[in-house]
């Protein structure tokens, strides 16, 4: 009876957890305006945040006025991690680069739901077996968008990341 109940409450819960992947996606993944609108929340906190670090005893940032290297840093570490997320190698003797690099294998990943599992990766497998030229034009367009929408959302926070490294 135990394991009938386990069994049924995980069949609710991986209900759930769908429902919720597709409101994930449409509200932020693919959505192209998202990556308009989050930089408008994510500039001013991040800001915020270094302001409070620089005031801070014990600071990682020792004190300094992070905020300008912050805002030069800003466009060119969108533009690293966009590539990035295409998967493009790291360009030799860039420095924003390797630490777009650095920045993720020290998981400053943001987002829900990062690590899939067993079923859902073996259902992206079958997927992908079966996929089609329309089913592949339209998954790399809302790749695309999720590229983009990714790398507004963290290009703030590797900005912080590589001026608090440096």
């Amino acid at each position: 009876m135990l394991n009938r109940s386990n069994e049924d409450l995980g069949n609710i819960l991986n209900f759930l957890t769908k429902i919720q992947n597709f409101r994930r996606n449409m509200y932020i993944n693919y959505n192209p305006s998202w990556a308009f609108i989050n930089p408008l929340r994510d500039i001013p906190t991040g800001l915020f945040y270094a302001l409070a670090e620089m005031d801070k005893k014990g600071s990682r940032t020792k004190g300094k006025n992070i905020i300008g290297a912050m805002a030069k840093t800003y466009l060119p570490a969108m533009r690293s991690l966009y590539r990035y997320y295409r998967e493009k190698p790291i360009r030799e003797g860039n420095e924003i680069d390797q630490y777009t690099q650095e920045f993720h294998d020290d998981g400053a990943q943001t987002g829900l739901m990062l690590v899939r599992d067993q079923a859902e990766q073996l259902r992206i497998l079958k997927s992908k077996l079966k996929k089609g030229y329309t089913r592949d034009s339209i998954r790399s367009l809302l790749k695309f968008v999720e590229d983009f929408n990714t790398t507004m959302e963290n290009s703030v926070r590797l900005s912080s990341y590589i001026e608090a490294r440096k």
